[in-house]
């Protein structure tokens, strides 16, 4: 037989009722000193845990991260972790296939006003003269013999796909490393012919040069889509390719390309020791009783605001062969992008301006972009450059 609801709940304040009445104030003074007792050890307990953990796991950043990564993020039930509302003409806009079209054509075009807009239809053989071009033939800092990205065999390709981080994301081809790792033994021979094909033509396929922004929140205003900076994830197969033409790139010996004050992107250089050199010379200045002066300055728009035509002009002056400026002008030509916000994406839009941000290549094309900067300094000046944060103290 089903009791009844409302006399269970009547028994229930009848038996609360005489509990109270029969506790006395050393009964309970004596429990809750216990409940209390209980709960600090408890408390100290998950606390000694966790810095336990914690010590155990400094030399694996990645499990570090992975272990602790749940407490750092919100976890609110019902809450979409994912969706960014942009404010337009005074309202909130939430719908976030709108939202992503807004995004991608902020991100396609937030560089075009740099430099002027007149800058925007210069061409190569208009910058010819340009003084960067002038200095760095001064300079002599091309080499002799041109420079050309050579044909690779398949065992590099392999132990390449063989090395492939299956942690990263995919593009838009949602072909994942993981697939292409584990396949490494059937896809090195046909993709070795297709990126020798390539650079023998000067020429990367279309399909190569798509890219889905990842939109990252910097600072301030969440409402407003000035505040965001793209991210662009890349095929894997093309990211592949770009890691191999790097590397030959950094082994050709440049002198003085890049220049020994710019520290980011290069093997055995890195935040630390930019911040060390600086904190040395700085310290030099005061155990010599002198002044220094520091003018700190941060690019903005750094990768975005990269302008191919003087890039390639550039590149022409460090001697490299006509093939390998082609395939780098291909690099830059016909890039579309689109933005990807869970399963809403926007429209396909062309990039004329700037290096993706999550390529291989770009940071070191960066480097060779800026690396004239130190050309103009004086004898009696000082330049530290990581990335676009440059330093000019004397």
């Amino acid at each position: 037989m089903t009791p009844n609801w409302k006399q269970a709940i009547k028994m229930k304040r009848k038996y609360a009722q005489q509990y109270a009445q029969n506790r006395t104030d050393e009964n309970w003074k004596l429990k809750t000193k216990w409940r209390n007792k209980a709960t600090k050890c408890r408390r100290r307990a998950i606390r000694d845990y966790w810095q336990q953990k914690s010590h155990d796991l400094r030399s694996r950043p990645h499990d570090f991260y992975k272990l602790f990564r749940p407490f750092l993020s919100d976890n609110s039930k019902g809450k979409d972790k994912t969706a960014i509302n942009i404010k337009v003409n005074g309202k909130i806009e939430k719908d976030q296939d709108k939202v992503a079209n807004i995004l991608a054509n902020y991100f396609s075009t937030m560089a075009n006003n740099i430099g002027g807009t007149s800058v925007n239809i210069v061409t190569e053989q208009d910058l010819l003269n340009h003084p960067s071009i002038t200095n760095i033939e001064k300079a002599g800092a091309s080499q002799p013999g041109k420079f050309s990205f050579k044909l690779l065999d398949t065992s590099t390709v392999k132990l390449t796909l063989e090395k492939l981080n299956t942690r990263k994301a995919s593009g838009y081809d949602a072909i994942t490393p993981r697939i292409l790792k584990h396949a490494s033994d059937g896809n090195a021979t046909s993709l070795t012919k297709l990126y020798n094909e390539s650079i023998l033509r000067g020429e990367r396929p279309e399909a190569w040069k798509k890219g889905e922004w990842s939109s990252i929140y910097k600072k301030d205003d969440r409402f407003d889509v000035a505040n965001y900076r793209p991210i662009t994830l890349l095929c894997t197969v093309d990211k592949i390719f770009e890691q191999l033409l790097s590397k030959q790139l950094i082994e050709r010996t440049f002198d003085p390309v890049p220049h020994p004050c710019l520290s980011a992107y290069r093997k055995n250089h890195s935040c630390e020791t930019t911040l060390i050199k600086l904190t040395e010379d700085w310290k030099l200045t005061v155990d010599e009783k002198q002044y220094g002066g520091v003018l700190s300055t941060d690019m903005s728009k750094a990768f975005d605001s990269l302008y191919p035509p003087l890039m390639m002009n550039k590149l022409k002056a460090y001697d490299f062969s006509i093939v390998s400026l082609n395939l780098i002008r291909s690099y830059f030509s016909n890039r579309m992008n689109r933005v990807k916000l869970d399963s809403a994406v926007s429209n396909w839009k062309n990039v004329t301006r700037g290096c993706p941000q999550g390529s291989s290549f770009g940071p070191l094309l960066w480097n060779i972009y800026q690396n004239d900067l130190t050309y103009f300094v004086q004898n009696n000046l000082s330049l530290s450059m990581y990335a676009d944060d440059h330093q000019l103290y004397v």
